[in-house]
């Protein structure tokens, strides 16, 4: 009898632990729909992604998370996230229609039409898939396209030594899309008795309602007396927690007598 206790006990132990696990997770669960039904859908994700760490294959779970993450305009992360319900479970159609209406609402209307077809193929009387594919197929791209133009300049004479010194710049911007902002602009700076002239192109793409990347490049457009000979800045912001943003950048620079760069990462708020 005494040689069977450490089993008897362990075996008690582990079904304790068990249960204890199923019960945080059901919590976990649970927590997520009183969020989600009262529309506080951040923190109802947030709780299922609690749940997927201890289950990462739990349809359920996977399934509120990309319908949710649809409804707050993260189209990346619900995409993927409902093509690992796909994955889980390819025969279920009402999947493959979610997916297809996130992609729709995110422009990305090729591949809607896609998934929409593998339904159709399937069950060619699917009223869901069949209206949505109609919205689909007449949709239009929504271009708003819009220009400004920028001007600028700064003199100073704070130093005798160095004589007065003066920057202008002239930018004109794009919007080419609902997430995409592009501009050219040309720079004049006058330091140290001598000027400068550069030309740049650069533009604005917006990931998702969270992620922002931005890329400029910069040139002389002559040899450069003080300033560098070329810039290449890259960015990538995000604004999860507003009002605090945080930033990674990367920055090239060319001289005359050689290259640079350097990296960053701070919050701007």
């Amino acid at each position: 009898m005494n040689k069977k206790q450490p089993n008897s006990l362990f075996y008690f132990i582990s079904v304790f632990l068990f249960c204890v696990v199923c019960t945080a997770e059901e919590n976990f669960f649970e927590e997520s729909m009183k969020y989600k039904s009262s529309e506080q859908f951040d923190q109802a994700i947030l709780e299922l992604e609690l749940l997927l760490i201890h289950e990462p294959q739990n349809i359920h779970a996977l399934e509120q998370k990309a319908l949710m993450l649809g409804w707050r305009q993260k189209y990346s992360v619900s995409i993927s996230t409902w093509k690992k319900v796909i994955a889980l479970q390819p025969q279920n159609l009402k999947h493959k229609i979610n997916l297809a209406r996130v992609l729709f609402w995110s422009g990305n209307y090729k591949e809607s039409i896609v998934y929409l077809d593998q339904v159709l193929l399937a069950e060619p009387n699917n009223n869901d898939a069949i209206e949505l594919r109609k919205k689909v197929a007449t949709a239009k791209p929504k271009i708003e396209t819009r220009y400004r133009i920028d001007v600028g300049g700064v003199s100073d004479n704070f130093s005798a030594v160095r004589d007065r010194e003066s920057s202008t710049f002239l930018q004109a911007g794009m919007k080419v899309n609902s997430q995409t902002d592009a501009f050219l602009r040309f720079d004049n700076q006058n330091q140290f008795k001598a000027t400068d002239q550069a030309l740049g192109v650069g533009a604005y793409h917006k990931l998702d309602s969270d992620w922002l990347f931005n890329a400029d490049y910069t040139a002389s457009v002559k040899k450069p007396n003080f300033r560098a000979k070329t810039i290449l800045n890259l960015g990538l912001e995000n604004f999860s927690f507003n009002p605090v943003s945080f930033s990674l950048g990367y920055r090239s620079l060319e001289f005359v007598q050689g290259k640079g760069f350097y990296s960053h990462i701070n919050d701007a708020n």
